[in-house]
């Protein structure tokens, strides 16, 4: 009996001295993991900050391509008398402003999305309201992995980037309907006091540069934004002509 309980204990003592070992084994395979883990938990919010500034750099690059959209498009509406009715006549480059021929800035929208399209190379949908557009881009997802002993992680983060321009802020007014206007209220009380010419002379609109002439037939407005854009390749101010 003695020899078998000796037997017993050496066979306990053996599996205790084996279990040990294992445990120890483990651990260190554990901590092997674990400086894997404390590794990358140190490394994975460089990698969210770099996903972070792309997301800023790709909403200025948005911003600023939309801000040369509006001035192309502000542009082209302008040159063009802000006058979409085929039936307009032009007077030595001016649009005449009477009858069914009044300005307006619907054509705007659409100069700026095909401007836009061309800059940006994405797709979007815009809207006009008050003087202030907005712009929403489709979804864009940025993505980073990182492999690091035992662990691998991947993040992929998608957002919709969208830009509000304030035009009025950016030196563009589209309220052309109100400059037409306010010349022709400016032209009724000009005939009244006389001098027609000198009195026109007093007219003012928001965002522009005004200076009226005439040719005994018509007379004739020469406004120009009180900001220079960038337009054909060059900075200068953008230039609206009519004639009442």
């Amino acid at each position: 009996m003695m020899k078998s309980k000796k037997a017993q204990t050496s066979i306990f003592e053996t599996t205790l001295i084996i279990a040990l070992l294992l445990v120890c084994v483990y651990s260190l395979f554990a901590f092997s993991g674990l400086k894997g883990k404390v590794e990358t938990s140190f490394m994975a919010p460089a990698k969210l900050i770099d996903i972070y500034s792309e997301k800023e750099n790709i909403e200025f690059y948005l911003e600023e391509s939309g801000k040369l959209a509006a001035s192309e498009a502000f542009y082209n509406v302008a040159s063009k008398g802000a006058v979409s009715n085929a039936e307009c006549r032009e007077y030595h480059g001016y649009f005449i402003w009477e009858g069914r021929c009044n300005p307006s800035s619907e054509n705007f929208i659409g100069f700026f999305n095909s401007s836009l399209a061309n800059i940006s190379g994405r797709k979007f949908d815009s809207r006009l309201e008050n003087n202030k557009l907005t712009v929403d881009f489709e979804n864009v997802t940025l993505n980073t992995s990182e492999k690091s002993n035992f662990v691998l992680y991947s993040v992929n983060y998608t957002f919709m980037p969208s830009i509000e321009i304030d035009l009025a802020k950016e030196g563009m007014n589209l309220d052309f309907k109100n400059v037409h206007s306010s010349a022709l209220e400016k032209l009724r009380e000009c005939k009244k006091v006389g001098n027609t010419l000198d009195c026109m002379n007093q007219f003012k609109a928001d965002g522009w540069k005004t200076s009226v002439s005439s040719d005994g037939e018509y007379l004739l407005f020469d406004l120009s934004t009180e900001k220079r854009f960038f337009v054909n390749e060059d900075f200068q101010p953008i230039v609206l002509k009519f004639a009442l």
